[in-house]
């Protein structure tokens, strides 16, 4: 995007008239926008709208998508430049309102600066503002986010909605008291990175048609992901490393997901937990046994639900990888074909080798059938059909296996508590309890040696260690849900 910002600056210092038309016709169309992706042949000139004329309507098959109003820097015999207004705005807000049908993306410039509106926004007029980008500020953070203003991220992907619902998100907040707007700076860093992190693992794509409903998808798991992967890269912005800043940005998060809660702009969110449960891998707050502790019952109660449903081979795959075998859910994820031998009955992650018992095998061999009936050749395990094409299943898909599991139990508080990264922990507790050593359980779920104790507290460690020092470790210690896995394989084998 830095080469689109040169561009532009380059073509309105060749102008000799900054007029209205000359940046219209010169910067905006020919160099700004068709650089974004957008088709000239695509734009209506002075469309007749309200009480005026709307400079440029983006139309596909004569369906209206885009309005952008264009203002000149300077008129007659004017020496300083003209910046945009409120009152600018307002007209443009006005223009999106009285087409038919109403449009709700809009573009405000004046060839150097770019302001970006989501009428549909509950607020005032300047609350709809998603972005403003100058390009003559170099210290403008939000120029990174440029690409966002591209017809692939508007329209196609629809990514640019993540940054309109953050943009809703501070209208309600500042409506309820709820946000000193003296701290939005802070927020909109915060929300900005994620939902930018968060679109990128996610290609680029929203993978729901309903409004809003892809932001009921994002669980606590996926900020973890993002703080982990911030910790690793510098990127830009600040690094995500002390545990305060990780739980301020969690919290800054989790009032987003509050509010338009509370607002019934989300129907449902993940973010109830509470702060410290939420970020366990992250903070050290170790794992106790507690009502929602995972154990035999609530295991075989969660297959006995996948299995009664369309994807049930899927998703029960999807919970053994997780809360049998420990694995993070970015590495499920990411489990591709050629990392399974079913003939010696093992898969691979990284230098790893997992033997596969009966009931993931029995997975495995129904998806592949699936797969060749739906003419499915991805070469990831776990898909989603986007289109006419199979693609990797993003993070959400994993989240939503989880997600269901609040159906068996209806308003109750009880199956809210799992997720990938629960059963992992929980998974870990048992292993610990059941006598394997923590060298076992570190191989076993490739957890880092560092975090252990995020899993199982010190005093915990030091007890259990005082009984094996003088008893001495238990033998042919057994998985503590082997049992239950193997009779439910049994029961759906033989029935």
């Amino acid at each position: 995007m830095q080469e689109l910002i040169k561009a532009v600056k380059k073509r309105m210092s060749e102008l000799s008239n900054l007029g209205e038309e000359n940046i219209k016709n010169h910067v905006v169309v020919n160099v700004f926008l068709k650089e974004l992706g957008y088709n000239p042949e695509n734009w209506d000139y002075e469309e007749a709208i309200y009480e005026g004329r709307a400079d440029i309507v983006y139309k596909i098959k004569n369906e209206p998508l885009f309005i952008v109003e264009t203002k000149g820097q300077k008129k007659g015999s004017q020496t300083t430049n003209i910046d945009l207004t409120e009152k600018d705005m307002k007209q443009l807000s006005e223009y999106l309102n009285s087409h038919k049908p109403v449009i709700d993306w809009g573009l405000l410039t004046n060839g150097i600066r770019y302001i970006l509106l989501n009428n549909s926004i509950e607020g005032e007029i300047p609350d709809r503002i998603v972005f403003d980008i100058s390009f003559d500020d170099s210290h403008n953070r939000d120029r990174a986010y440029l690409k966002y203003y591209s017809y692939e991220n508007l329209f196609v992907n629809k990514t640019t909605q993540y940054f309109a619902d953050i943009a809703q998100f501070k209208s309600f907040a500042k409506k309820d008291g709820t946000l000193d707007m003296k701290n939005w700076s802070v927020y909109k860093s915060t929300l900005f990175r994620f939902f930018d992190y968060y679109a990128k693992q996610n290609g680029y794509k929203i993978i729901s048609k309903a409004p809003h409903e892809i932001l009921s998808r994002i669980h606590p798991e996926d900020f973890i992901e993002f703080v982990n992967e911030k910790s690793k890269n510098r990127g830009f912005g600040k690094r995500v490393t002390s545990k305060e800043t990780v739980k301020s940005n969690f919290s800054y998060l989790s009032s987003f997901f509050k509010t338009l809660s509370a607002h019934s702009y989300v129907n449902n969110q993940n973010f109830t937990q509470g702060r410290d449960f939420s970020l366990s891998e992250v903070v050290d707050t170790p794992k106790k046994k507690s009502d929602n502790y995972v154990d035999e019952n609530t295991f075989k109660e969660a297959l006995s639900y996948y299995y009664s449903s369309k994807t049930n081979y899927r998703d029960i795959a999807v919970f053994l990888l997780c809360a049998y075998y420990g694995l993070e859910r970015s590495v499920v994820h990411n489990l591709k074909w050629d990392s399974i031998d079913l003939n010696k009955r093992i898969f691979r992650v990284n230098e790893q080798k997992c033997e596969i018992i009966d009931l993931l095998e029995l997975c495995f061999v129904e998806i592949k059938k699936q797969n060749k009936g739906n003419k499915n050749k991805s070469k990831y395990v776990f898909t989603s059909r986007t289109g006419s094409k199979n693609e990797k299943a993003n993070a959400s898909t994993l989240n939503d296996v989880f997600n269901r599991l609040k159906n068996i139990r209806n308003n109750e508080g009880f199956w809210s508590f799992f997720s990938p990264q629960y059963v992992r922990n929980c998974l870990v507790y048992r292993m610990f309890e059941a006598g394997f050593s923590l060298e076992q359980i570190i191989y076993f779920t490739g957890i880092d040696i560092k975090k252990i104790s995020n899993y199982i507290s010190s005093d915990k460690i030091i007890e259990e260690g005082k009984k094996r020092y003088r008893s001495g470790m238990k033998s042919n210690v057994v998985h503590p849900f082997k049992k239950v896995v193997d009779e439910f394989y049994a029961y759906i084998t033989t029935k």
